[in-house]
């Protein structure tokens, strides 16, 4: 009796929510259709053929700009620096914290002038 009842309450569930969702698509429907009656002239036309252009999908996406090359702040150093060594390179990571801040002011000062 108990499996009855609960199945009688998961078709019961089953029935209203595929009513509901079936409304919902149908109340969508309308109104893309309501949309689309109210478009000017030539902006869409039912009975037209798609056009498919050639251009790739990313015609209009401009490629993202790289980020710029940041080189050891050590003095005659041409490697790239890494962030997670405080912006030197990995040649020069156990360089202490106080000497990169110090490098850091150097390279600053420079670019000012």
């Amino acid at each position: 009796m108990l499996t009855n009842t609960v199945q009688a309450l998961i078709h019961q569930f089953t029935t209203d929510l595929t009513k509901l969702i079936e409304n919902e698509a149908q109340s969508i429907r309308e109104r893309i259709t309501g949309a689309i009656a109210n478009m000017p002239p030539g902006k869409f036309d039912p009975g037209s053929v798609v056009k498919v252009s050639n251009t790739p999908i990313t015609a209009g996406i401009k490629p993202r700009k790289s980020r710029p090359v940041f080189r050891c702040l050590r003095k005659n150093c041409k490697n790239v620096g890494a962030p997670i060594y405080g912006m030197v390179c990995t040649k020069h990571k156990n360089t202490p914290p106080a000497a990169i801040a110090k490098l850091k002011a150097q390279r600053a000062a420079r670019a000012e002038k």
